[in-house]
């Protein structure tokens, strides 16, 4: 992305960050209340006090994103780790369960059902990304159910 940027944008390289590093710059400018958390023993501590260490992730739609940065004496930040990433982001979720319907009924049966049902296919599509989000952060066994379109059964059955 970042030669992207310079060869195709002519962007200068030390003009281009990473989302994480982003957020992470963005919070050293937040006052000080805005940044004390609760610890284990519902103490508030302030996380820019120098020597702390701070871990940013964002995780988004395609990738994972992740920079580790310490607070200097003079509260400014410095890499302790290389920013990185990879692409395992919420629609690698999605794109694994639709790889494993396919599996399941076969790539000609989801073929002809993408082909005839657009619209039924792309309310799968919601229908999945909304079960996903719903059992994010709850306590269970992390199963969910997802209700195939009447449609896809009909030519799952045919075949």
């Amino acid at each position: 992305m970042r030669e992207a940027a310079r060869e195709v944008a002519g962007i200068r390289l030390n003009n281009l960050t990473i989302e994480p590093e982003c957020a992470a710059i963005y919070c050293s400018h937040l006052t000080r209340n805005q940044l004390e958390i609760q610890d284990d023993e519902q103490q508030l501590r302030y996380i820019k006090k120098p020597g702390s260490v701070i871990i940013v992730v964002d995780i988004g739609g395609g990738t994972v994103d992740v920079t580790t940065v310490r607070v200097r004496e003079t509260e400014t930040l410095e890499h302790v780790h290389k920013s990185g990433g990879g692409p395992c982001g919420g629609m690698k979720t999605n794109d694994e369960f639709f790889r494993m319907l396919e599996q399941i009924i076969g790539q000609d049966v989801m073929g002809e059902f993408i082909k005839e049902n657009l619209q039924d296919y792309f309310d799968l599509k919601a229908d999945f990304e909304t079960a996903k989000r719903e059992v994010l952060g709850q306590d269970t066994d992390e199963r969910f159910n997802v209700r195939l379109p009447a449609p896809l059964n009909k030519i799952w059955e045919r075949k």
